[in-house]
């Protein structure tokens, strides 16, 4: 019974120091998924390339290279700073969500803005795919919707940072107070 108390003890400890649990969630919530999600989505790809057109290879590959490049980047800048971001703060979750908030509407927006690589290589080869119904205006809008995306991400995490800093304010005040 009390080497399971101490497992207890241990996993409770654990869960209650934000620096070992922010740590994992660093590597969980920002280094693994930069770098899984643009492999997966380098190895469909390639498994899909014998079925393309030579100019659709060629912007695909242009795409590829930016869009791996902008959410490796995006992944390892966000995840470096995160350890920063939540020490010395009672409140740590929130701030550590709010920050995987920014880091995926940051992947979600660059994925938005680079796409029209891909639609303008539908475009040349006459492609059924949205490019078809609506012509040019689809090389416009995804952008548009990318920064939207981005400000709509942007202002979420920044509430949940505000709310914070309120509470943490808060509790700052009433230990002065009571002193």
């Amino acid at each position: 019974m009390e080497k399971i108390d101490n497992f207890v003890k241990l996993y409770l400890d654990w869960n209650r120091s934000p620096e070992k649990l922010m740590k994992a969630f660093q590597i969980l919530g920002f280094y693994v998924p930069s770098i899984a999600f643009p492999g997966f989505v380098i190895y469909t790809f390639l498994d899909t390339m014998k079925y393309r057109e030579s100019i659709e290879i060629l912007l695909g590959l242009i795409f590829l290279v930016i869009w791996t490049f902008m959410i490796v980047r995006i992944g390892w800048s966000r995840g470096y700073k995160f350890l920063d971001i939540v020490r010395g703060k009672k409140y740590f979750v929130i701030p550590a969500v709010a920050d995987w908030i920014k880091f995926f509407g940051e992947c979600v927006a660059v994925s938005l803005f680079l796409f029209p690589i891909i639609l303008l290589a539908d475009l040349i080869n006459g492609g059924y795919g949205p490019t078809y119904e609506y012509g040019i205006f689809t090389l416009i809008i995804y952008p548009l919707f990318g920064y939207f995306l981005l400000l709509f991400s942007n202002f979420f995490a920044e509430s949940l940072t505000a709310l914070v800093d309120i509470a943490n304010n808060t509790n700052e005040m009433v230990k002065k107070s009571s002193k």
